[in-house]
């Protein structure tokens, strides 16, 4: 929810911006110059930012989902080593029991 509520008041921020500042600037960048609103600049550079904060993203994700993977099988397998101490059978008929 807060989330939310944030990333509205940030897009409502941008569209504002983007709104007021309609002034068309000329953007050189080594051999090319670009003529384009103000506006589509600061959507361009926010763009660029969103896309780049995902990116960075991606490896720490990626490897948390791993780690994650590899802990749910341990964890499997160490449940199904209890039940094999406690001599009970799989939790689905253990469920079925206690029905």
């Amino acid at each position: 929810m807060i989330i939310g509520v944030l990333l509205l008041v940030l897009l409502v921020s941008l569209v504002s911006v983007a709104l007021q500042n309609t002034i068309y600037v000329p953007l050189k960048f080594m051999f090319w110059t670009i003529d384009a609103s103000l506006a589509v600049y600061v959507i361009g550079a926010f763009t660029i930012g969103i896309l780049a904060g995902l990116l960075l993203a991606i490896p720490n994700l990626v490897k948390k989902s791993l780690k994650l993977s590899n802990q749910q099988k341990t964890l499997k397998g160490i449940k199904k080593e209890l039940e094999e101490v406690r001599g009970k059978p799989s939790s689905d008929s253990s469920n079925e029991e206690k029905e």
